[in-house]
């Protein structure tokens, strides 16, 4: 991501999905942060999942800034039939 006036942000993503059920991935902010997430489909409409973020710079060192949990819920309203080609991990 370019803005002007702010430094270019950089970020590196990879999900990965097992079985069309269990969905977990990594990521990281270049000099910012690093995130996993993890998730299970319940159903193939509901999905639960949660996702852990850490500061990789001198802000995450700090007493205040443990990081942050996400807790993920989603349903999916309309269903499609048939296998999707691009699923959407979160």
């Amino acid at each position: 991501k370019m803005t002007v006036g702010a430094p270019l942000q950089v970020d590196l993503s990879a999900n990965f999905m097992y079985d069309e059920r269990f969905i977990m991935g990594l990521a990281y902010r270049w000099d910012a942060a690093v995130s996993g997430m993890i998730g299970f489909h319940i159903s193939p409409a509901f999905m639960i999942g949660m996702a852990y973020d850490r500061e990789v710079t001198e802000l995450g060192g700090t007493a205040f800034n443990d990081g942050s949990f996400e807790v993920i819920l989603r349903y999916d309203f309309i269903s499609r039939l048939g296998r999707i080609k691009s699923p959407r991990f979160f």
